[in-house]
């Protein structure tokens, strides 16, 4: 079960796909977690009012918004494989090469230190 934010801004897509612009203003309005979304829809709403008799931009205009929001929620990644997971999910990562084989602009300050006979 979701809820929150993730579940306001699954309401108001929803109520963009329906075109039902007052709702999805309703949905966003006066929370600041919300704040970038409601100007998506608020500037759908405002692309509507400017064109009136022309419904078409209006649903276009919708579907932008729609889309700009979806992407606030949906993640990039759609790579579904355990590969790189363990890690993402440990807490230091292991050196890609050995400390002596990295070349001298890639070595950390403290490296070059130890390595400098009588600094």
């Amino acid at each position: 079960m979701k809820g929150g934010i993730t579940k306001r801004i699954e309401d108001t897509v929803k109520a963009l796909d329906q075109g039902q612009l007052k709702k999805a203003l309703y949905l966003t309005e006066n929370n600041e977690k919300l704040k970038r979304h409601h100007q998506f829809v608020e500037e759908a709403a405002r692309t509507c009012l400017a064109s009136k008799d022309n419904k078409e931009v209006c649903k276009v205009a919708m579907e932008e918004a729609k889309d700009k929001m979806q992407e606030t929620i949906s993640l990039p990644i759609d790579d579904t494989s355990l590969e790189g997971v363990e890690e993402m999910l440990s807490p230091e990562k292991p050196p890609e090469q050995p400390t002596e084989a990295k070349p001298a602009a890639e070595k950390t300050d403290e490296e070059l230190y130890e390595e400098c006979e009588e600094c």
